[in-house]
């Protein structure tokens, strides 16, 4: 919510003197108030001075928070930034920088522009121009914010980056003094947190803060303190969001000392009590004035150091709670879930998990880091830090088919390992082989004789490597033989394809891997080829056929034929196909191997032939001789042409493998 106070307020002075008769105290009527430009949720409201002293701010609790309406910071239920504010030094040049008038201080109003940071915050942007206008060149930006939604991540936080704009390096200090009043008590007591310290009533330094954070609460002048309890950060906690900024320095204070100082500030000696009733704070006032002091460089030897285009940020958070209630801040990392728990996909394609850090009461938490590592068929390992919804984001891309499991844990404490209390989960990738890329024959050359079978094997591949079952291989052989066949690859991305060769000569083998199953082969379907040799077997020694006689073919022509053959490599073999389906006459050239069966009942005469006495071509002749005198014996002739008359009985002649 966002609220527009265009005059100078008086509600908290109305409020502080409606409150003394009840709770008996004082009203501190001679505070200023101030101006301001109001956002906020419903958890809490900031106001921001944009007219007078312009930066200065302050906080309450918002209307739905358990204890509504009541200060953060004083001045807050009345909407008047006016007593707390932040400072700067230049250790550089000798400069302290505040929001309003200290002294011999630089007053940045001049210099200031105020405006809404969306719905929830303030702000306040500090152009330094550098001389002779400003002793140095800075851009100081303050945003004082309301993160959250619920009571358990909202926060007040104070967030401060200073650039520098110069030249030349610069040695900077940040200062927030924080005045707080708890009802009507002014002089609320310090406490510090985790560790817990003792309950103060005496200005005390921390030269640093050894604590997470630390407690006000009021100790008298409201009739039965503690009112409510407000917490601001020290070191922590780590799970808020922004994370604290560690202080050089960390004061409890009296107010009255410490706000018309402009950066320096010491505690009394003895240091003054600054929370009783009676008191050396107030001069003697009810309830005491206390305050808490914030220093990032307190003195030169440790400045925070800026090169020219260099900047710093620091940040302290604020946040309440009803009285005895719990610090209404997430607890450590109690669960972590990944999502999604199983997923699959092709390999190549990128795959991201979230995992959600919540703690034991379900709140999720910002700021832990999450540590995921992969392990399986591929692996992994990455570290992200949890947003304001608790989830951290982890992707990698799986180039190895098969299952991979991630794991992921909430490193609390930072050290790169799981420590037994660090939740974590566990969640389960699939990866599947990609599109075919690769096709590879095997052998890529083989020579055997004919009558023997040749296998070649297809392995198909995506383009990471991995094996792709399941893709069917077309497979195509043109040459002496002429066939084709398809076959699926198996789980190893294999296809194998057997054939035989019945003539001499050459093959070509092509095959394809069709994708998508459509019988061509498109582009980015991979293929490859292999060579097949045919070959005849060696001549039969001794081997001699003599034959004739006359057949019906395949194609129903009627054929004649006659010759001989002797080993190794003599004879004349005639064929005439008389039509009409396939007319020829067939005269071989020569004889390149004669081969009988062991049992001289089988023989096979190989060699060149013209067809119709031109050309030459392979021809292979097969001859049976079962009985005299040839009524079942068969013959049969097959050319490189394609020819083939199919294995006969003779209609008439005989054959006569001579034994």
């Amino acid at each position: 919510m966002v609220k527009r106070l265009l005059t100078r307020l008086t509600v908290l002075a109305l409020v502080a003197s409606a409150s003394i008769a009840f709770f008996g105290g004082t009203s501190h009527a001679d505070k200023p108030d101030g101006d301001a430009l109001c956002a906020g949720n419903t958890i809490y409201v900031v106001c921001v001075d944009d007219i007078a002293n312009k930066g200065r701010y302050t906080a309450k609790t918002g209307p739905l928070h358990p204890v509504p309406g009541v200060n953060l910071l004083f001045g807050g239920a009345g909407n008047s930034p006016a007593t707390s504010h932040s400072s700067y030094r230049s250790f550089t040049t000798g400069t302290t920088y505040t929001q309003g008038t200290f002294g011999t201080s630089f007053n940045l109003s001049p210099f200031a522009s105020v405006t809404l940071l969306g719905t929830t915050g303030v702000r306040t942007t500090y152009t330094l121009p550098g001389p002779p206008a400003t002793p140095d060149e800075l851009l100081i930006v303050q945003d004082v914010n309301v993160n959250g939604s619920t009571l358990a991540n909202s926060n007040v936080a104070i967030t401060t980056t200073i650039t520098n704009h110069g030249g030349s390096p610069v040695a900077m200090g940040v200062r927030y003094l924080w005045d707080f009043q708890i009802g009507v008590d002014d002089g609320p007591t310090f406490q510090a947190q985790s560790p817990d310290g003792m309950v103060l009533h005496y200005e005390t330094e921390f030269t640093p803060p050894n604590f997470s954070f630390y407690r006000i609460v009021d100790n008298d002048t409201n009739p039965t303190p503690p009112t409510y309890q407000v917490f601001g950060t020290a070191n922590g906690p780590t799970t808020l969001i922004p994370q604290p900024t560690p202080p050089t320095q960390l004061t409890y204070g009296c107010w009255p000392s410490s706000f018309t100082t402009s950066f320096d500030y010491s505690i009394g000696s003895p240091p003054r009590d600054v929370a009783d009733q009676i008191n050396d704070c107030t001069g003697g006032l009810l309830g005491g004035d206390s305050d808490v002091i914030y220093w990032w460089g307190r003195s030169a030897a440790t400045a925070l150091e800026l090169g020219p285009a260099e900047s710093t940020t620091t940040n302290a958070l604020l946040f309440a709670a009803a009285p005895n209630a719990p610090p209404p801040i997430p607890g450590p990392p109690a669960k972590l879930t990944l999502e999604p728990k199983m997923d699959t996909n092709q390999v190549g394609q990128p795959h991201c998990v979230t995992a959600t850090v919540t703690d034991s009461s379900g709140t999720p938490l910002p700021g832990v880091t999450v540590r995921f590592s992969v392990s399986g068929a591929n692996s992994a390992s990455g570290a992200a830090t949890t947003d304001a919804n608790g989830q951290a984001t982890f992707c990698y891309t799986g180039t190895v088919a098969g299952t991979d499991t991630i794991f992921a844990f909430a490193d609390t404490n930072n050290n790169g390992m799981r420590d037994q209390d660090e939740p974590s989960d566990t969640a389960t990738k699939v990866y599947k082989p990609g599109q075919p890329a690769t096709l590879t024959l095997s052998p890529k050359t083989a020579i055997n004789t004919v009558d023997s079978r040749h296998c070649v094997t297809a392995t198909v591949k995506d383009a990471f490597g991995n094996p792709t079952p399941g893709i069917t291989v077309r497979f195509t052989v043109t040459g002496s033989v002429n066939t084709s066949s398809s076959v699926s690859t198996d789980a190893n991305g294999q296809a194998t394809f057997c054939y035989t060769g019945s003539l001499p000569g050459a093959d070509v083998i092509t095959a394809y891997a069709d994708t998508n199953n459509n019988n061509v082969q498109d582009p980015g379907e991979p293929g490859d080829r292999a060579q097949k040799t045919w070959v005849t077997s060696v001549s039969t020694e001794g081997c001699k056929v003599t034959y004739g006689g006359r057949i019906i073919a395949t194609n129903m022509d009627k054929a004649t034929f006659g010759g001989n053959a002797q080993a190794p490599d003599k004879g004349q073999e005639e064929y005439q196909d008389h039509g009409p389906a396939q007319p020829r006459n067939v005269h071989s050239i020569n004889v390149t191997s004669v081969t009988c069966s062991a049992d001289k009942t089988q023989a096979s005469i190989f060699g060149q032939a013209t067809i119709n006495g031109a050309g030459s071509f392979n021809y292979r002749i097969d001859m049976k001789d079962l009985d005299e005198p040839g009524r079942t014996d068969t013959y049969r002739i097959r050319l490189s042409d394609g020819y083939d008359s199919g294995e006969k009985t003779l209609e008439g002649g005989n054959v006569q493998i001579h034994k």
